[in-house]
Order: structure tokens, then sequence, then C-alpha cells
């Protein structure tokens, strides 16, 4: 047997047979498939800082958090997290903005080209900011 992983095509009439078996199911074996959440779970109502854009990347990951972004990964060998923005800032985030994706790269905003996709009520870009304020933590 392959220890290699077979890549699925969902547009395959027989995906569901091909991903039961890659995932060891048993023939007919209802499976049960969870989808992304798309909203916010944390009961945060997330505000534009208008006229603060080129500020965002002062500020610290809590105070991003109490304004709705959402933390992406764990301080980097600089103390600096991504937070990511809530997906109710895309028509207010500035043409040209310089953002940092998800994997890890840098791209300018670009309205309508960028992509609006939200997962757990935020955008999959954002800024890069201390986790912490100097001299806590």
């Amino acid at each position: 047997m392959s220890d290699e992983i077979p890549m699925l095509d969902m547009n395959d009439p027989e995906f569901a047979e091909k991903f039961r078996k890659a995932i060891g199911g048993a023939p007919g074996e209802t499976l049960h498939i969870t989808t992304p959440q798309f909203d916010r779970t944390d009961g945060v109502e997330p505000w534009a800082p208008i006229g603060a854009w080129d500020a965002l990347h002062r500020f610290t990951a809590d105070t991003l958090k109490a304004i709705g972004c959402r933390q992406w990964d764990e301080p980097d060998e600089d103390g600096k997290v991504l937070m990511l923005f809530p997906y109710q800032w895309y028509d207010y985030i500035p043409e040209g903005m310089v953002l940092e994706c998800i994997n890890g790269e840098e791209e300018r905003f670009l309205r309508g080209k960028t992509d609006g996709d939200r997962r757990f009520g935020v955008l999959a870009y954002g800024v890069r900011v201390p986790a912490t304020q100097e001299g806590e933590g």
C-alpha cells in the first residue's frame, strides 16, 4: 500500500466513494462533513478604524482584538503576530494598502480583486503587530 495521499476532484461523480476509501471508511458508511465556520463565535462586534489605517501596525494584538481582529499565529522571533481583519472592513480598507496574507506573502489591497472570502468572521489577511506592549509578557 502506498503512503501517497490521492488528489481527489469534487467534480468527479465518484468523489464520495473515493473520499470514503481514501480515509479508510467502510463501503456505504455515512460520513458527516463539517464545513468552515464563516461567522464569529466570540461575540465581538467589529468597528472600522476609519482614518487610523496607517497606524494599525503600531497597535498591539490586544488592541486590534478589541476592535474586531483575530490572531492568526503565534508570536514570531520578533514577538509579532498576524492579526486578521474583520470581513466588515473590506469596503473600508484603503486601495493599495499593503497587507500580509495567511500564507506569509504581502500584497496590495485592490477592492474587487483582493479576496473577500471570510472564515470565523475575518478575512485571510491583515497586519503583523506586536503581540504585547513593550515590557509586557
